[in-house]
């Protein structure tokens, strides 16, 4: 078993790795830091390449991931849905699945990690896999992260 860090919408090497194992170990306890893939991601737009970022409430700045909240002051899901819709709405495979990942986008999910789970385990249903996901308990020891 591996432990993965959680991000955004992983990008293809993390999902790559992720298939070769039958369980994985999701660390959603490592510190919170800005400017990481924890809530931000790239898509590849018309014309050029468009960051998006889940804005987080900013309490406390020493939170472990697990802890962070998303903040709702702006209409991010609104932004981000139709920033992936007009990006990718001419691809082919795109109205297959176009109403999975809109049902992301349209929850109120509050804990950032529960939002970023929800989205790796789509991910691994579009590719029809389904493995057994598991959460850390507490920060891993060094050494142990992939």
């Amino acid at each position: 078993m591996t432990i993965f860090p959680v991000f955004y919408f992983p990008p293809i090497p993390w999902f790559v790795r992720a298939i070769q194992e039958k369980e994985i170990l999701l660390d959603i306890h490592q510190p919170y830091r800005k400017q990481r893939y924890f809530s931000r991601m790239e898509i590849l737009g018309p014309n050029q390449v468009i960051q998006l970022s889940i804005p987080i409430e900013r309490r406390s700045k020493r939170l472990p991931l697990a802890c962070k909240q998303i903040s709702f002051a702006e209409k991010w899901r609104t932004q981000h849905w139709r920033s992936l819709m007009y990006s990718y709405k001419n691809s082919p495979y795109f109205p297959y699945y176009s109403d999975k990942l809109e049902s992301i986008y349209t929850k109120k999910v509050v804990p950032l990690s529960e939002f970023l789970i929800e989205g790796i385990e789509l991910c691994f249903t579009m590719i029809g896999m389904s493995p057994h996901i598991q959460l850390t308990q507490d920060s891993p020891p060094a050494g142990k992260e992939s």
